[in-house]
């Protein structure tokens, strides 16, 4: 049947292999239960493997997560990351097709530990959450200069639940105002989109889940299937907090009954520094810093 529906695929309507099958997915972050539905990988020619799901995370012990304290201090946002899963998606188009892969989604999950966020702060205050998120978007942006240049935050979004806020956002290829040393933009570049969705799970554990586009043209065919897929997965998401961290959430509430995370934002008007690439055979960076650019959000406790 996968094949009688991958002959009648196009741009339009393309084949997403296992698009309307779900894995429940139940993880359980030092006693906060989350659970989600997604859509199984798909590898062309079996290609790649998905790594194990763990059913249970200790978010304390520190030998799991990844410090970014080695890289320069311009770069240097202050966490440390454990990943925690990863799905891979491809849209299809017929198999005649020289080039039958269309675009690609792969979902990504994380937990980040805020290292150097200041003793106070909660990410339990909404406040505090959107400041961590918006040092993400710029650590992922400016500060990470020779990926593709992108601007955000793009489709903010806040949302109330019984776990606390959880915040999405996307961040897209920029592709006004380029350095006049890069590329022209590809015309389905505008596809090439990152989203997310972040929610705390301690005091200063964020966890992070979202997807990576790689579209194809036309731009607006393409994302209404994409979008389809992550508005799904996202809708399923539940998070049950543990009653440590009910009762923290329970705290910032009451310490800051006034907080809330803005309901609008537009991208930030961020300038990236201008670098080049280090010469490791004589001890420089991998990225050498030649004019900084605009300085990164600091945490603001209140």
């Amino acid at each position: 049947m996968s094949f009688i529906h991958q002959l009648f695929a196009s741009r339009r309507r393309p084949y997403i292999p296992g698009k309307n099958k779900r894995d429940k997915i139940t993880i359980n972050f030092s006693g906060s239960i989350l659970t989600l539905e997604l859509p199984p990988s798909h590898y062309s020619e079996g290609l790649g493997k998905d790594k194990p799901i763990p059913e249970v995370v200790n978010l304390y012990e520190k030998s799991d997560f990844i410090s970014d304290e080695d890289l320069p201090s311009w770069r240097r946002q202050g966490v440390s990351v454990r990943s925690i899963m990863g799905r891979h998606l491809e849209l299809l188009g017929p198999p005649w097709h020289p080039q039958p892969t269309l675009g690609l989604m792969d979902f990504s999950m994380g937990v980040r530990h805020m290292d150097t966020m200041p003793e106070g702060m909660s990410l339990f205050n909404p406040e505090h959450l959107e400041q961590a998120t918006l040092r993400n978007i710029y650590f992922n942006g400016p500060g990470n200069p020779l990926n593709r240049h992108v601007q955000g935050p793009v489709n903010w979004q806040v949302r109330e639940t019984d776990s606390g806020t959880w915040l999405y956002t996307e961040t897209h290829p920029r592709l006004e105002n380029r350095e006049p040393d890069d590329d022209s933009p590809l015309p389905e570049e505008s596809s090439f989109i990152r989203s997310v969705l972040l929610m705390a799970l301690t005091d200063r554990h964020m966890l992070s889940m979202g997807y990576r586009y790689i579209g194809y043209k036309p731009v607006v065919d393409c994302l209404r299937s994409m979008n389809s897929i992550r508005d799904s997965v996202f809708n399923s998401v539940q998070l049950t907090l543990s009653n440590e961290s009910q009762d923290k959430l329970k705290h910032a509430q009451k310490r800051w009954p006034n907080a809330q995370a803005c309901e609008n934002r537009t991208p930030e008007p961020w300038i990236y520094p201008i670098v080049r690439r280090g010469d490791n055979s004589i001890g420089e960076p991998n990225i050498v810093l030649l004019e900084p650019g605009s300085p990164p959000p600091e945490f603001t406790p209140n």
